[in-house]
């Protein structure tokens, strides 16, 4: 409980909004899944007492409104954030038309940027050289829907398996873990929407690794 709390306060003051989108995506259909197996509400209880330490914290030394501010931006039409992301998206949109099957190449996207960028969208960052902020619109764009199709068949794939372990294993240690692996890699999924990570070791690794762990059960 404790270290679940430490990465939830870290998570928090990363002022990261695509991390916070995800977790409120996912952590729902997981306490589902964990609700539908033990038939218990302690794990409401937990997450909701973790949340009332956290609110009371957030209060206590006085970061509430920077935090609200903050989320309050993830909808706000006139952000630089928002709107570079939409000039990135703009971009990668006209290489998969240009390149519709296998895109511009795996890894391509920020050495290409310039000849696909549109003047639509422009903010202080549109002609720094950067991917696409988006995993979505970075397989679309460097490898085209025959990459998209792939990374999906093989997401799904191991969503599939790992809910048949979770499902079907008699030892409810492996139960509780590929659950926890489930929930990273969904976490990581919804957030790629808005944001390109792999490129980072620190990312890179305990995602592959994941897998591995479900592939291992």
């Amino acid at each position: 409980a404790a270290s679940s709390f430490a990465i939830l306060i870290g998570i928090v003051f990363s002022f990261t909004r695509a991390a916070w989108v995800s977790l409120a995506l996912v952590l729902p259909a997981i306490l589902g899944l964990w609700f539908w197996w033990r038939r218990s509400a302690r794990p409401l209880v937990l997450l909701g007492g973790a949340g009332i330490v956290l609110v009371a914290v957030l209060v206590g030394i006085g970061a509430s409104g920077g935090v609200g501010r903050h989320v309050e931006s993830i909808g706000d039409a006139g952000n630089v954030s928002n709107l570079e992301r939409v000039n990135r998206w703009m971009a990668a949109t006209e290489m998969l038309k240009e390149h519709p099957w296998f895109g511009v190449g795996f890894a391509a996207y920020p050495n290409v940027y310039h000849l696909y960028r549109r003047k639509v969208v422009l903010t202080g960052l549109a002609y720094q050289s950067m991917g696409p902020h988006s995993e979505v619109f970075r397989l679309l764009s460097e490898t085209g829907f025959v990459g998209f199709a792939a990374a999906c068949w093989f997401l799904l794939t191991a969503a599939a398996v790992g809910l048949n372990v979770f499902r079907s294993s008699p030892d409810p240690g492996t139960k509780l873990l590929v659950l926890a692996v489930l929930a990273g890699i969904g976490t990581y999924a919804i957030h790629g929407f808005f944001r390109t990570y792999l490129d980072l070791e620190k990312v890179c690794v305990p995602f592959w690794a994941s897998f591995g762990v479900i592939a291992s059960m």
